[in-house]
């Protein structure tokens, strides 16, 4: 039987929390912030929504040596140090319709965005299911969903729609000037004009 396993771990005055299964695979991560309020508020929504469980504080763990690296990882993505995870790390549990979308999201480079558009042209499905999957992304920053916007170039939602401030953080943390609430079209790339062979 599946066994998830929830540590926290903070690292340079980032909080994350790691959901890990009894294989020690990473199932889900929160984004590393500097509350740990608002770490757990986002790492509680990702599980619930991407993997269907409820985690209450009581059972969190302390995160040790094998946390702390997964951890340092993610947070070395989010900050642009590094731009790789060895997938012996991690596991996606979902759907392969689910995990096709996913996987396109490791081939935006950092520092540009596509749509929902451009991905659903891509995959053959309706703009609205590209966001449902994204909505149910376990990994975010190993697939970085915030990358992906609306045709408007407006930012659209991350993890929900309360959290959109962050997905817009993220973006200018990756050089992307945001101009009256919208990434300008220079930022912007169709997935089909992306080398799909490449992974960032």
């Amino acid at each position: 039987m599946q066994k998830f396993i929830p540590y926290y771990v903070k690292i340079r005055k980032f909080d994350i929390y790691l959901l890990l299964n009894n294989e020690r695979k990473l199932i889900a991560n929160s984004v590393p912030t500097k509350d740990r309020d608002i770490a757990w508020s986002i790492f509680s929504e990702i599980v619930k929504t991407s993997i269907g469980i409820s985690i209450s504080k009581d059972e969190i763990r302390m995160g040790r040596k094998y946390e702390r690296e997964i951890a340092s990882i993610i947070l070395s993505m989010t900050l642009g140090i590094s731009n790789a995870i060895n997938k012996n790390f991690y596991k996606l549990i979902l759907p392969q319709k689910h995990v096709t979308t996913l996987e396109l999201l490791r081939k935006i480079p950092r520092g540009k965005v596509t749509t929902y558009s451009s991905i659903a042209r891509f995959l053959g499905v309706h703009p609205r299911q590209v966001g449902i999957t994204l909505r149910k992304n376990p990994l975010p920053i190993i697939y970085p969903c915030h990358r992906v916007i609306r045709s408007d170039g407006s930012i659209g939602g991350y993890i929900g729609s309360k959290y959109q401030w962050l997905k817009r953080e993220l973006l200018i943390k990756e050089g992307i000037n945001i101009v009256k609430n919208r990434v300008p079209k220079h930022y912007m790339v169709d997935i089909s004009e992306i080398n799909l062979s490449r992974e960032i």
